[in-house]
């Protein structure tokens, strides 16, 4: 699936991705937004986007 792709892509550039990054490597923006909807991917800024286990930190309080 297209997605799981793109959620790939993201986690193997370390995590983080850029719009741009992700529509140069043929990711539409449909598809972008289809995967931060979801949950599969996370938006952190203005077209910057990232896996939802990136910044895990064991020592943050909830």
């Amino acid at each position: 699936m297209r997605v799981d792709e793109l959620v790939d892509f993201v986690a193997l550039a370390g995590g983080v991705a850029s719009s741009s990054q992700l529509k140069s490597a043929g990711f539409s923006a449909g598809l972008i937004a289809h995967a931060s909807e979801d949950g599969r991917i996370e938006r952190l800024t203005r077209g910057v986007y990232c896996t939802p286990d990136v910044f895990n930190d064991d020592f943050l309080v909830n």
